[in-house]
């Protein structure tokens, strides 16, 4: 839900006058907590009180702070937008992201043991259900009665602050197994040395070069296209509603692809839908430029048609890789250091979005008047022949990770060399 409520902010600073590009680039560094949770998950792993919960000594606190912080900012926000005070912005969201971010390494540690060996593909199933419908609720929810005056961007947060508030007895209520003896860490210093281990893993080290790398080609499209759009006349409540048809897919696919993500070879939808989702990122600049120049005229069907097809197709696959490489994961991780290990490749992969974000968005307006024509349209032909290229070099990789026995993932192989 907060990350649906930070996705407002940028729809809503590219609609004031002298915000630019590279100050939405800027306020993509809100995120960037999801990208170095691994700095402090070793510490939510090992340190927690049994009367509780090792997983929710950390999630009641973090679910109580996030309503304090939405609370805040139901006071502060509409004053930080006014002011274009980007920096705050960044700041604040970033600091809610980095309340979610805790949680989550919780949360993951959490899924490895709830559910039975069998069953943890599913894990990531639950995973982007959850993550869909949350950020569907808050930002196609704000947007859509925002558009009909019904509520006003403070006015949700202080709704959803006080749900978060109540969601603590939910929480509270859940029960929570006591940690198996060969499950436990002894303290802090043992977490890190178990990260340290993880590192180590020579199948580890391929994984993290493939989540640095493998979504950079998509960042054009994913940024940009909407901005552009927006700049060229599009209403976001119009980008509101044709999120809200596609936001379904989002939510009801990670249920059909389960069964051929919960299997020993997650990773080849990841790979089986790569190409299609390079071929709608291309598909997207299409869309930008042949962007009708009057919204108000009566022949926008096909315009609006091409948009929703591309914009539900892309989610259909950008949601299929992200099941496939959450499944991978889930299968991989070691239930020792479970939590540490998901939140390493969890914050790996989050990184390998959140760095091409950054620098496309500053690209853009360090790119004004540098090449001929629009940096939009150079960066998305860039991008395709980069993607073009990673799959050549990197699809063996990934195939031969997924070959790789289950031993070659576990921290005790680093103690036996």
């Amino acid at each position: 839900v907060p990350l649906g409520l930070s996705g407002a902010i940028p729809l809503m600073l590219k609609e004031m006058p002298g915000i630019e590009y590279s100050d939405l680039g800027t306020f993509s560094l809100a995120s960037w907590p999801f990208s170095v949770k691994l700095l402090w998950a070793p510490l939510v792993d090992s340190v927690f009180l049994a009367s509780v919960g090792r997983r929710k000594t950390w999630i009641i606190p973090m679910q109580f702070m996030i309503g304090v912080t939405l609370v805040y900012l139901w006071w502060s926000v509409d004053a930080m937008l006014e002011s274009k005070n980007v920096v705050l912005l960044t700041v604040m969201f970033g600091f809610l992201y980095f309340l979610c971010a805790t949680q989550d390494v919780a949360v993951d540690g959490w899924g490895l043991t709830l559910l039975r060996k069998e069953n943890v593909g599913y894990a990531a199933t639950a995973n982007a259900v959850g993550q869909s419908a949350g950020f569907a609720m808050a930002l196609l929810g704000y947007m859509s009665l925002s558009s009909y005056d019904l509520v006003d961007l403070a006015g949700f947060m202080l709704f959803w602050g006080v749900l978060f508030f109540l969601s603590v007895f939910i929480v509270l209520l859940k029960h929570e197994a006591p940690v198996a003896p060969d499950e436990e860490i002894e303290d802090i210093k043992a977490a890190y040395l178990a990260m340290y281990k993880i590192i180590r893993l020579p199948a580890v080290g391929r994984l993290l070069l493939v989540l640095l790398t493998c979504k950079m080609c998509f960042s054009v499209a994913d940024n940009v296209s909407v901005p552009m759009l927006q700049d060229q006349g599009l209403p976001k409540q119009h980008l509101a509603a044709l999120s809200f048809v596609a936001t379904p897919i989002s939510i009801v696919l990670p249920s059909i692809v389960a069964r051929y993500t919960a299997g020993p070879r997650p990773l080849d939808l990841f790979v089986n839908c790569y190409i299609p989702r390079l071929v709608l990122a291309v598909a997207s600049a299409g869309v930008v430029f042949y962007a009708p120049t009057d919204w108000e005229a009566g022949n926008l069907v096909v315009f609006y048609g091409a948009l929703l097809t591309v914009g539900i197709l892309g989610t259909a696959c950008g949601t299929a890789m992200f099941v496939s490489h959450m499944a991978f994961f889930a299968r991989i991780a070691d239930p020792s250091v479970g939590g540490t290990y998901m939140t390493l490749v969890n914050s790996v992969s989050n990184f390998g979005s959140a760095w091409p974000a950054a620098v496309v968005l500053k690209l853009m307006t360090w790119l004004k008047g540098m090449t001929p024509g629009d940096p939009f349209y150079v960066l998305v032909a860039g991008s395709a022949v980069a993607g073009m290229g990673w799959l050549m070099v990197m699809r063996g990789l990934v195939e031969r990770m997924q070959a790789m026995p289950l031993t070659e993932w576990r921290v005790d192989k680093v103690d036996k060399e």
